[in-house]
């Protein structure tokens, strides 16, 4: 009876299974999970393009991304597909989907002009869309079980069992529920339709299946050129050679039905070729730019059996597939020879796309496309052999593939596999797991060095030092979005200026259950926190067991050896976790190795441009102004630096052409000869905007030894140009002209960086001595529970001219007890007895217990001050339970003409 009831309502129970998957795994309202995504926002923007914005050049994208999706801080939900096409904008995608996602357009946008936002992006067009894609899974199920009929005389049962296979023993799941915009769902619809029209249009000979074919094909051909091989399935679906020329002949046998499906197909193709027309002005476009085929290069193994996306891998359903070909053979072997060249010729063009796994999510995406032809391949398996034990087997494996394919689904929806591509070894690792995996896969043949801290029994490697470590308890209590503090090392000495990773191992149990618990990491250089990364743990969790997280990303780029990191635990609402160990492992990679799946620490390299000279080259963008056949290292000629010579580079070159953001890094690599020890040999660099000087910084070359070639690097910060035209300045000087100093190989790097946060470093830097005193206490103070501030009365700013940038900069030494103080100085601006800015510099970030650090915190003021605007300047330690000693504090204030 039950199994009666299932075959009558194969399509009712198909539809209440995507229903019940869609409500448990879907999540609309939330921006990270929203019906229209990813490749969908392209095909779908037709719509809102034309109806509501009138705006085929698309500027309402940064709109609605900003306003329905997540922020620009996790750039990968941004979807750009805005191609430019000689100065116009063409949207990259196809019009196809959007002719079908049309009426459930229209039907949201009537609800969203009567009770919501009608803008193309609200949750009633989210859902409306989201609809469309079950619809059209629907429409494509029901041709699929009418052409089904076709091939086995309507046996019921068969075909019930063959739908569930296709339905929800393929990754055509994924492609309705989780990402229902993809173009999948509706292609399924349009190549299943066509086949059905295509085969009553050959055996029946009536005139509506030839007009609904050329319109059909018309669509496939404006969502997805390359699906027009589905063309090459005509000669299966006749049958015989015998049937194919009969069809041939009664579709010309009247001149009228070819000329009536060629307008239909015109008019169709013409749609895509009239809004290119519209925003280029050209009929006939290429929107994919350097996205192409390389028919010499096809993956065809990687696109079937690779571990990562191979079709047959996840769509273990295909293998049976093949029993169904053999079948095929036996009973007919024209239809036999033209599957095969079908997808052998599907195969190889779709294998030689630029990026063969096309960036699935699950399994091999584009051949959903096509899975009516898996669906008569699996359906003629039942008659591979005429025994009812084989039909019953047969059926019983299709029912544990399908089971197979929904564990799978569950798999890939929850991240059971490690982040990164996927391999035999971790497949199967994880292949009885359901649970997240918070590994992350780094390739052995990437690996150049690894360092590592282990906390558990205090080995330290190579050069992390002793005391890097922070102890913690073994139980903390963390309190709503206050992170707490468990981990610190200093890196940048390993690291260096090499491109490395991060990874930190951590062992954990959950004591209370918790909300969005995770990892905070924080990247100090020199007493500034410049980078930062979060990490999400709280899926990994399970209460009372211990669990190890292993994050990785890159980690920022290190400015200097003492650059440091901080790793705390926060949780949105409270949360009681047990820490049990943890150790850091610093990795240094290959520098051309990039893996795309390890997330990127913000200051992380985004491009770079090397200008290299060996003094004696003749290079147009450098001028040399002083050269010397003494100590070169590798050629003729080193510059010297004495009483008498000053080695200088000006680069003249548009700076916009080498910096590619705001934050931009310049990096020195010189070969330095000193005649005596640690000579006193500065390399400065100044920015310039007509004959005016914005920006000037020194750095010391550092302990290069005398009487040998030293190997320096050095990085320098710039802050943003006044125009991309103007002029970097590049010396090298030498402090103390009594002696002499050889440098060689000077390559500049120019460094852009993707991070937003870095901020630019001050257009004026002051000398210890620089500027007007105005508080100075040599003696020791210290702060505790019991004195908590310090610092001078008010500062009256009347001596200072208006509308000049000005710089307050506070010099002590600072000595803590605690690992992480909560103390910090204070800069508070006040105008009219209202606060303008409250500025604080925490000491957390490069106090170490018991030891003097000698501080020079600098601070901007607003431009255009009042002449009763005032300042309060103060040392503040509100932890209960540690000591703050200051002395030589002095502040001084400084502002230039």
């Amino acid at each position: 009876m039950v199994r009666k009831l299932m075959v009558n309502n194969t399509l009712l129970v198909i539809m209440l299974v995507y229903a019940v998957l869609f409500l448990f795994s879907k999540h609309p309202s939330d921006p990270y999970d929203r019906l229209i995504m990813s490749d969908g926002k392209g095909y779908y923007a037709y719509l809102p393009a034309i109806f509501i914005y009138q705006d085929l050049d698309y500027g309402f994208v940064e709109y609605y991304e900003s306003k329905y999706y997540p922020s620009d801080e996790t750039p990968s939900y941004f979807k750009e597909f805005r191609y430019q096409f000689n100065g116009a904008i063409v949207n990259k995608y196809f019009a196809g989907i959007a002719i079908l996602m049309l009426p459930f357009f229209l039907l949201a946008h009537l609800l969203a002009l009567v009770f919501g936002q009608a803008d193309g992006y609200s949750m009633a067009y989210q859902i409306a869309i989201g609809l469309s894609s079950f619809f059209y899974l629907l429409l494509g199920l029901l041709a699929l079980r009418k052409l089904l009929g076709y091939f086995t005389q309507n046996n019921e049962s068969q075909i019930a069992c063959i739908l569930m296979a296709v339905a929800l023993g393929t990754n055509l799941a994924y492609y309705v529920v989780a990402e229902g915009t993809m173009p999948h769902a509706y292609l399924f619809f349009l190549v299943t339709s066509f086949l059905l029209l295509v085969y009553r249009a050959i055996h029946e000979g009536e005139k509506k299946y030839f007009l609904g074919s050329a319109a059909i094909l018309g669509l496939i051909l404006i969502t997805r050129p390359q699906n027009g091989f589905v063309v090459l399935l005509v000669p299966f679906l006749a049958g015989n050679l015998k049937t194919l020329r009969k069809a041939v002949a009664g579709y010309f046998s009247d001149f009228r039905l070819p000329l009536q499906t060629m307008l239909v197909f015109v008019s169709i193709t013409s749609i895509q070729m009239v809004l290119w027309y519209i925003q280029t002005g050209h009929l006939l476009v290429y929107t994919y730019g350097n996205e192409t085929f390389d028919l010499l290069r096809p993956k065809i193994i990687d696109f079937l059996w690779s571990y990562e996306k191979g079709w047959m891998i996840y769509t273990p359903l295909s293998f049976l597939a093949i029993a169904g070909l053999i079948a095929v053979w036996r009973q007919n072997r024209w239809r036999a020879i033209w599957t095969v060249v079908f997808f052998s010729i599907l195969t190889y063009v779709l294998s030689s796309w630029w990026v063969w796994h096309y960036t699935s999510q699950f399994g091999q995406r584009v051949f959903i496309d096509f899975y009516a032809m898996l669906a008569l391949m699996l359906l003629s398996g039942f008659g591979l052999i005429r025994k009812q034990w084989w039909r019953k087997a047969y059926g019983m494996g299709i029912v544990v593939l399908i089971a197979l394919n929904m564990f799978q689904y569950a798999q890939h929806l929850r991240g059971a596999y490690p982040a990164g591509p996927v391999n035999c070894e971790n497949y199967w690792k994880s292949f009885f797991h359901i649970t997240p995996s918070s590994q992350t896969y780094i390739p052995e043949n990437i690996i150049l060095k690894i360092n590592k801290t282990d906390q558990a029994n205090a080995e330290i490697q190579d050069s992390f030092p002793a005391q890097a470590f922070l102890s913690f308890p073994e139980e903390i209590q963390v309190e709503d979005s206050r992170p707490i503090k468990i981990f610190t090392c200093e890196y940048g000495h390993f690291a260096g200026q090499d491109k490395a990773l991060i990874r930190t191992n951590l062992q954990i149990v959950a004591q209370s259950r918790a909300e969005e618990v995770s990892m905070l990491f924080e990247f100090f250089s020199n007493g500034t926190k410049y980078s930062d990364f979060s990490f999400s743990i709280s899926r990994f969790l399970k209460l009372h067991r211990k669990v190890t997280t292993s994050p990785v990303q890159y980690l920022p780029l290190s400015f200097q050896p003492s650059d440091s990191v901080r790793i705390s635990v926060s949780s949105k609402g409270n949360a009681r976790l047990k820490v049990q160990s943890i150790n850091v492992e610093v990795i240094k990679i290959k520098p051309d190795a990039s893996p795309p799946w390890i997330p990127n620490a913000l200051n992380s390299l985004l491009n770079s441009i090397i200008h290299c000279t060996n003094i004696d080259d003749s290079n147009p963008d450098f001028i040399v102004h002083a050269k010397s056949n003494q100590q070169a290292y590798d050629s003729a000629f080193a510059a010297v630096l004495n009483k008498d010579f000053v080695y200088n580079v000006e680069f003249n070159a548009a700076l916009m052409k080498l910096f590619t953001t705001d934050n931009c890094v310049l990096k020195l690599n010189v070969r330095a000869f000193p005649v005596i020890s640690n000579p006193e040999v500065v390399f400065a660099v100044s920015l310039h905007h007509g004959s005016k000087m914005y920006f000037y910084d020194a750095q010391k070359l550092g302990n290069i030894v005398a009487g040998q070639w030293n190997e320096v690097s050095l990085l320098q910060r710039l802050p943003a140009f006044e125009t991309g035209e103007d002029t970097l300045k590049c010396y090298f000087w030498n402090t103390n002209p009594m002696t002499t100093c050889y440098i060689d190989d000077i390559c500049l790097e120019f460094i852009s960086l993707t991070d937003r946060h870095l901020g630019n470093p001050d257009r004026h830097r002051s000398d210890d001595n620089e500027g007007v005193p105005l508080f100075a206490f040599p003696d020791e103070v210290l702060l505790n529970k019991d004195r908590q501030f310090f610092g001078p009365p008010w500062f009256v700013l009347n001596n200072l001219n208006t509308c000049l940038p000005a710089y307050l900069y506070i010099h002590a030494e600072v000595k803590t007890n605690a690992w992480f103080p909560f103390s910090n100085f204070v800069v508070a601006h006040y105008s009219n007895d209202s606060l303008i800015t409250y500025q604080t510099h925490y000491l957390a970030a490069f106090t170490r217990p018991d030891k003097w650090i000698n501080l020079q915190l600098p601070y901007e003021l607003p431009g255009c001050l009042k002449a009763t605007d005032v300042l309060r300047v103060y040392a503040w330690n509100p932890g209960t339970k540690e000591d703050l000693r200051i002395k030589h504090y002095e502040i001084r204030i400084s502002q230039k003409q």
